[in-house]
């Protein structure tokens, strides 16, 4: 899991090595979300049979409803997690729209 991820972060989004690794720890801390993006890795496609859902929103919404790539996503239901109150008030103030 942890390989095809690393490979996704540095072949496809060009990221380093360093910033891959990085990127992985701060999805690792939250298993589902791990699990659910790396669905997402091997599909191109977000779960239609039960996604998580924090705070109201999937990672599909969420990429619907504003300019978040899915890995931005991914990682801002971990921000819906960690920091519920602060996460929504930016979604309300307005991410900015696709």
């Amino acid at each position: 899991m942890k390989d095809i991820i690393i490979n996704y972060f540095t072949q496809e989004l060009h990221e380093s090595q360093k910033r891959a690794e990085e990127m992985y720890i701060k999805l690792e801390k939250y298993p589902d979300i791990l699990e659910e993006f790396l669905f997402w890795i091997n599909t191109k496609d977000f779960k239609k049979v039960n996604p998580i859902v924090i705070q109201g929103y999937t990672a599909l919404t969420l990429t619907q409803s504003t300019y978040l790539e899915p890995i931005g996503a991914y990682n801002y239901l971990i921000y819906l997690r960690e920091k519920p109150e602060e996460a929504l008030e930016y979604l309300k103030k307005g991410l900015p729209r696709k």
